[in-house]
């Protein structure tokens, strides 16, 4: 429901728009347009997941339209100028997932902060590397429950440092290869 006092921003531009089978999904992690993959690239597919994250956070809304490929995009965001009230659970809501303490390891700039941010939003406490020495210096003060590593880093690749360093409680390991 919208009320009369929601301030309301639209962004409309005439690019490459959205086909309308990957409009019902936009919103989701990881989604991307398979019909034009050269626009995906370095792109990992969350930054609408993250806006309507908090979009939702601050009680508003947030749409999305496109008449398809070639035919622009128009984005609508709807927020409440006087907070309303949260619902009492959302604070303790994390999609049904425990909050855990997460080691990101990534020499792409770019995608380690997009995901750390999404991460530590859904409640779990987020540590950062760009290189395996940095994870290295990283987990002799936090043990993190779960690594994930980009396997294709210059210097010290992913998977050195994943045999690298045993751990006092060894934490799930998850080696990729992050798109660049």
């Amino acid at each position: 429901m919208h009320r009369a006092d929601d301030v309301v921003i639209i962004v409309k531009d005439n690019g490459i728009g959205i086909p309308p089978p990957v409009l019902l999904h936009v919103f989701e992690l990881f989604t991307q347009s398979a019909s034009n993959p050269a626009h995906a690239e370095g792109g990992l597919g969350i930054g609408l997941a993250v806006v309507k994250h908090l979009v939702t956070l601050h009680n508003g809304t947030v749409s999305l339209s496109s008449a398809g490929e070639g035919r622009g995009t128009e984005v609508t965001v709807r927020l409440p100028i006087a907070c309303r009230s949260a619902p009492e659970n959302a604070t303790a809501q994390t999609n049904g997932v425990m909050p855990t303490r997460i080691l990101l390891v990534d020499d792409n700039a770019d995608a380690l902060e997009a995901l750390g941010k999404l991460l530590a939003l859904e409640g779990h406490e987020v540590r950062l590397a760009h290189s395996g020495a940095a994870a290295l210096a990283i987990v002799d003060s936090f043990t993190p429950q779960i690594v994930l590593i980009d396997i294709g880093m210059p210097g010290m690749d992913g998977l050195q440092l994943a045999r690298l360093r045993p751990c006092r409680s060894r934490p799930t390991a998850h080696v990729t290869n992050s798109v660049h």
